[in-house]
Parts: C-alpha cells; sequence; structure tokens
C-alpha cells in the first residue's frame, strides 16, 4: 500500500446534534494488526492522550520520524549562523563601546549593525523553524494516518507519499509562517487567531490531498462546533513543554561556548565558536521537539475529524472493528 487514501473531506459538515456522516477512511483489504500495535485508540481522544501519541509515534518511527527532522532542524540553525556570523565582532565592539569616545555616528552605525545582527538572525531563525515545523507537520500526518490503524510504514514509503505534496506543503507552511509572523509582529492576538485558524491545513493538504485554498478553508471547518478552544490550549500546551525541553537542551551547550570565550581570555564574549556551539545544540533541540509538536498536530487533525465528521466510526469498519 503505497498511499494513504480515502481521507477526503464530505461534502458537508454536520450540526453537532446530528449522527455523524459517512466519511471515506483508509481500505484495507486485510485486518489490521490487534490494538496494541495501534498508537492511537479509535474514538475522540483527550488532551493526555494527543501528548501521548505523538510521544508514541516518535517512539515506534524513530528512525524515519528523527532523520527528517535533523535534516529540519540542521537547515534551521544553518540559516541563524548565516545572519549572526557577519556580525560577530559588531556584537562584540557593541558590548565594549564607550559613547565619550566614539562620534555619534560611528555609534549609531555600531548600533545599527549590532540591531540588525540580533534581530535579524532571530527573526530569520524563527521563520525557518516555524516553517520547518509546518512541513514536519505535513510529513508527520502521513506517519499518523498509517498509525491510527496499526499499519507499519517504511521510510520509502513515506516519501513516496508525501514527495507529491511536498511543493503543495512547502507553499502552504510559507503563507502559514508569514500570515502568523506578520499578525504577531503587528498585533499579538492577530497572530495568535491565524496561528490556530490555519492549524490544521498542512494535516489537510498532505492527507486529503487537496488545494492550497482549500487545505486553509478545511482547517477552519475543523475548528467548527467549539473546536476553537481546544485546539488553541493544545497547540499551546505543546509548545510550552517544546520550549521548556528546548532550553534544557540548548543552555549547557551555550555555557560551553561562554565558557570556551572566558577561558580564551580575550575581550570577545561572542565568538565563532560560542555561535557554532549553540547551533549544535540548537540542532539537536529542534530535531526533538519539532516532531513532537508536528506530530500533535497532526493528531489533532484526526481528533477534530472524529469529533465533527465521525471518522472514528469508518475508521473502526476499514480496520476491521465493529462501530461502538
Amino acid at each position: 500500500m503505497t498511499e494513504t487514501p480515502g481521507w477526503s473531506a464530505p461534502d458537508a459538515q454536520p450540526p453537532p446534534e446530528q449522527a455523524a456522516p459517512r466519511t471515506s477512511a483508509p481500505v484495507v483489504t486485510t485486518p489490521a494488526p490487534e490494538a496494541e500495535t495501534r498508537v492511537l485508540p479509535l474514538r475522540p481522544l483527550t488532551v493526555g492522550e494527543v501528548l501521548d501519541g505523538s510521544v508514541d509515534v516518535l517512539r515506534t518511527h524513530a528512525k524515519i520520524v528523527f532523520t527528517a527532522s535533523v535534516a529540519v532542524a540542521v537547515v534551521t540553525q544553518l540559516v541563524v549562523l548565516a545572519f549572526t556570523l557577519p556580525f560577530v565582532d559588531d556584537l562584540n565592539v557593541l558590548g565594549s563601546l564607550d559613547p565619550d569616545t566614539v562620534t555619534p555616528d560611528q555609534y549609531l552605525q555600531q548600533l545599527t549593525n549590532g540591531y540588525f545582527a540580533v534581530f535579524g538572525g532571530s527573526l530569520a531563525g524563527q521563520f525557518a523553524k516555524v516553517l520547518g515545523l509546518t512541513v514536519m507537520s505535513g510529513f508527520m500526518s502521513v506517519i499518523v494516518g498509517r498509525s491510527v490503524l496499526g499499519q507499519s510504514i517504511t521510510p520509502r514509503e513515506v516519501w513516496a507519499e508525501f514527495r507529491p505534496r511536498l511543493g503543495a506543503v512547502l507553499g502552504v507552511s510559507a503563507l502559514f509562517t508569514l500570515m502568523v509572523g506578520a499578525g504577531l509582529f503587528l498585533c499579538f492576538l492577530p497572530g495568535v487567531a491565524l496561528w490556530v485558524m490555519f492549524a490544521l491545513a498542512v494535516p489537510a493538504l498532505a492527507l486529503e490531498r487537496c488545494g492550497a485554498g482549500r487545505s486553509l478553508s478545511r482547517s477552519m471547518e475543523l475548528l467548527k462546533h467549539n473546536g476553537w478552544p481546544r485546539v488553541l490550549g493544545v497547540l499551546a500546551l505543546s509548545y510550552v513543554v517544546s520550549l521548556i525541553l528546548e532550553n534544557v537542551i540548548t543552555v549547557p551547550f551555550a555555557a560551553v561556548g561562554l565558557l570556551d570565550s572566558f577561558l580564551r581570555g580575550g575581550p570577545e564574549l561572542l565568538t565563532a565558536t560560542t555561535l557554532v556551539a549553540s547551533a549544535v545544540g540548537g540542532v539537536i533541540a529542534v530535531a526533538v521537539t519539532t516532531p513532537f509538536h508536528a506530530g500533535v498536530t497532526a493528531i489533532l487533525y484526526v481528533d477534530r475529524r472524529m469529533r465533527g465528521e465521525g471518522l472514528d466510526i469508518d475508521l473502526r469498519r476499514a480496520a476491521g472493528h465493529a462501530p461502538g
């Protein structure tokens, strides 16, 4: 089986009180493995099950997932280094600069260079990180789509399913990143609203094989019937967990870089070694946290479809179990 077929959306969304409509669930020709091999129960999920399910997917498919996440993490950190390394000297000069010993123009020039180093590197790094996270959610959706039925999947099969959608996923991911970034920059709340509104677009794109515009509207459809607070809460919780874990991983590497600068005895607090050490820690942190958060997003997509479209009923049928 080289595809995850049958995840197409129903023609209309039902009111909560009506019986769930028939949806097209993945069709299997042989019974799926026993329930204990399935990482997710075939019913609407609790918050804990969404988070635990992401960890279980990572553990079950560690080789596939971490190979992809390391690639994303390396690209992310290379972007950060590309924006900060050229300004290392300017940052060090700025830290020891005495406004009384230079002209106002010189001080302004050093201040501008330092600002671009810090702001530009941080902004580029965050853009690359969110973009990589969004792409990973599409990649993880392919794996989750099989995992809900307890079906195994090889790295070649994941790539075969994901590759035809890669261009569309990159386009939607870039658009999502720009919209959320602009919203957060202009005013915090619009950015958060856009983040939640289109959070499920890439999983819909990867599994339903719809167009880019349709994936955005599908994400909004799946938030109906009290989906907003739940999706916001789970995504925020996942983000906080990821942020804590990321800091735990990166702080020791940053400390090693600073220690190296101190032992050199020079006036520079920030060196290429410091940045590289931080980048190595960043690669490890992003490689661990990105697939976790992406997995949560993919599982939320499945959960919203089970709650709003009765997908769990058809998944049970496809897996060879009686509904209920």
